[in-house]
């Protein structure tokens, strides 16, 4: 279940035993950020979490350095000192807050914090589909866990794809235990009626 878990618990309850995993797309945790950026209050959202409930999309764009940074893409100007359109290098990108106070992170951050909160999992938001960015994303995802030494959190990372060619270029790099099928991007018509 893909959920913002904006929601009474109650709801969530009713479709426990039907529901193998709930997927958290969490905006802000800050509740200011988060009512100035959707237009309601996240306290619902953070009490869902509270009661065990750990699964979150990750947006990951690629530094000029070639490090997959946890970033929706270089347009979207949210650190003081970047420039739309600019590609930085990690070094830069890792220099400068988010919204001034906010730390940035790459894949090998987003291992740790796997390692360190056993009951986490995210799933991978690239938006590359092209044979040899998603075959470098991929790379970079297992290199870094396999540097660290955390290749057991691989098994809590869910590969999204968005075609089926993606699952076979993804599963000749690793063979990872969850895939999640985005269709979106197959859907022709207007996205209001996706």
């Amino acid at each position: 279940m893909d959920t913002a878990g904006h929601v009474p618990y109650e709801r969530f309850e009713r479709i426990l035993p039907d529901t193998d995993l709930f997927l958290y797309d969490i905006k802000c945790i800050s509740s200011g950020l988060h009512r100035q950026y959707t237009g309601t209050d996240n306290s619902l959202i953070l009490e869902n979490y509270q009661k065990g409930h750990r699964t979150f999309e990750i947006d990951f764009s690629v530094t000029s350095d070639n490090v997959l940074a946890g970033k929706h893409d270089w347009d979207l100007v949210i650190q003081d000192g970047a420039q739309t359109g600019v590609v930085p290098t990690s070094e830069e990108f890792l220099s400068l807050p988010i919204y001034g106070k906010y730390t940035p992170i790459t894949i090998e951050d987003i291992c740790i914090l796997l390692s360190e909160y056993p009951d986490m999992w995210i799933v991978t938001d690239t938006k590359n589909t092209d044979t040899e960015s998603v075959k470098n994303d991929i790379q970079l995802i297992v290199q870094a866990a396999t540097e660290l030494g955390l290749e057991n959190v691989l098994d809590r990372i869910i590969i999204q794809i968005y075609n089926e060619e993606m699952y076979y270029v993804v599963e000749d790099i690793h063979s990872f235990d969850n895939y999640i099928f985005t269709l979106y991007q197959r859907w022709e018509g207007k996205a209001a009626e996706f």
